[in-house]
């Protein structure tokens, strides 16, 4: 948002990300491990709520990777080292589709059986070593697990399918074509502790075989959007790379999973996960279209909608639908947000020339907030009053973000800015040029600094420093000339200079 010089009249833009929340995400309470009476390493996941997941194998290391979907990843666990059974370590990452748990350290290649049971809601991994004719006891006898001295916390390791072809682009084809079978729904009711007896009606569902789309509806695929190709377009071997393919799995996976979905809540279900994974690689628009038809389901869910539309909202801004995103920050039910929530709401209708309701909302939100959301909800409420000539209000609140320690940088840069203006507009000269020069040593935006740059001339002309402002205009002209306010700098430099030729010579001809 643009600053107009003679009132001040807005304030730095905040920017925004769209899929940065963790609301409404599954959280993982332990992980822990043992031996079944049947010879197998049993890995538990207890998650609180049910969770979809993905196990990819990893050859190379003689281990699998278990993908935890929707699963809050903003915390990584500490990594364990089991005591007994045929992996020495599980290790955690975070990736764009929630937790990664890594089975390695086995001395022998495994299997693993995934399966989910509920009360409480967990997911299981079971692993045994592949062996031919072997008793399973003997062939852990001779093969005893290697330890290392620390646990495993390097990069994943390729996956069997990144393995099938050289080339990128054919790889993450090939492993859309090979995507596991619609999410599992299977659950149990057995405990999963060991030594706890294994029950032959334990419901089990195997790493699911490669399956291919239905006929009957022809699944959409992402390559599809140019976008999505050139995220396809990565060098193999990568980290980021073997993310994409397992991005692409779970992508594919819910796509199958809509197109066997048989009712609305299914569909609604599947049509949410499309749109935060598409959100999650910035493919905004379709992943837009995806979250608003979901939310738009008689088959919602109900527990998820509200974090859902302030995530809507928030894309749509970005994508700069301004009408839309206004509407379902309007019309979101608040008492159901979370703090949070209500403040990522509050910035959207900032920024969509709401400031009264968006001032209304974060006064009634500002006592629920702890840092570092306090601060961010602080610096919100003072743009509202600014936005409204509500200056002496404005500064009120903003200094309680510039005075605190706890505030994020971002935060903090913009808030100081913002209390720069503040000072300035109530003609409190020495306190906005203190703030000015302590702006211009943060990380600003090149439209941010040209700006502090421009006011600090302007305070200097003010002062009757004329020559030192026009030192800071050439300073802002030469550094920024591109932005909105180095322009403005180039201005206010030609005119101080013009006058200044005029006084030299009225001075000579006085003399003369």
């Amino acid at each position: 948002m643009l600053r107009v010089l003679p009132t001040l009249a807005a304030c730095s833009f905040l920017a925004m990300s769209a899929g940065t929340s963790h609301a409404a995400l599954a959280q993982l309470h332990s992980t822990r491990s043992g031996e079944t009476p049947r010879g197998a390493t049993r890995v538990v996941f207890e998650v609180d709520r049910p969770v979809e997941y993905l196990t990819v194998e990893l050859p190379s290391e003689n281990g699998f990777e278990v993908h935890l979907l929707d699963v809050d990843n903003s915390t990584v666990p500490p990594s364990l080292s089991p005591r007994s059974g045929l992996i020495g370590s599980i290790s955690f990452r975070s990736s764009p589709s929630g937790m990664v748990a890594r089975l390695t350290g086995s001395d022998v290649r495994l299997t693993a059986t995934t399966f989910a049971l509920e009360n409480p809601n967990r997911v299981v991994v079971d692993l045994r070593p592949q062996s031919s004719g072997l008793d399973q006891g003997a062939a852990r006898k001779q093969s005893p697990v290697k330890r290392s001295a620390q646990p495993s916390l390097s990069p994943a390791g390729p996956t069997a399918v990144s393995k099938s072809d050289p080339t990128p682009s054919n790889v993450a084809k090939k492993a859309v074509a090979a995507i596991n079978s619609a999410v599992n729904k299977l659950t149990g009711s057995s405990d999963d502790t060991a030594p706890e007896p294994e029950r032959e009606s334990e419901v089990v569902q195997k790493t699911p075989a490669a399956k291919t789309p239905p006929a009957k509806k022809p699944a959409a695929s992402i390559f599809e959007d140019p976008d999505a190709q050139a995220l396809a377009a990565k060098d193999p071997g990568t980290e980021e790379f073997e993310d994409l393919l397992v991005w692409i799995h779970v992508l594919q996976a819910s796509v199958e999973a809509l197109n066997e979905a048989d009712n609305e809540a299914d569909r609604a279900k599947y049509r949410r996960r499309l749109g935060h994974l598409l959100i999650q690689r910035g493919i905004l628009r379709e992943g837009e279209k995806a979250l608003a038809a979901a939310l738009a389901s008689d088959g919602r869910n109900l527990e998820t909608a509200v974090a859902d539309s302030v995530t809507l909202a928030e894309v749509r801004f970005s994508l700069g639908d301004l009408e839309p995103a206004t509407d379902v920050a309007r019309n979101l039910d608040t008492a159901r947000a979370t703090p949070g929530e209500r403040v990522r709401i509050a910035a959207v209708l900032l920024d969509t020339d709401n400031a009264v309701l968006a001032g209304t909302l974060l006064a009634a939100t500002v006592d629920d907030c702890r840092e570092p959301l306090l601060s961010r909800a602080r610096l919100l409420l003072a743009r509202s009053h600014w936005n409204r000539n509500e200056t002496q209000e404005a500064r009120t609140q903003i200094r309680r973000v510039t005075s605190s320690a706890k505030a994020s940088p971002e935060v903090q840069r913009d808030a100081v800015l913002l209390h720069a203006d503040c000072e300035f507009a109530l003609g409190n000269n020495d306190e906005a040029l203190a703030l000015y020069n302590r702006a211009v040593t943060l990380d600003l935006t090149d439209e941010n600094a040209s700006w502090a740059g421009l006011q600090l001339g302007n305070l200097a002309r003010r002062a009757g420093r004329h020559a030192e402002a026009r030192a800071h205009w050439k300073k802002t002209t030469d550094q920024w000339p591109d932005t909105f306010y180095g322009t403005q700098a180039a201005w206010f430099l030609k005119f101080a200079e013009e006058m200044h030729k005029l006084s030299q010579a009225e001075a000579e001809n006085s003399r003369g």
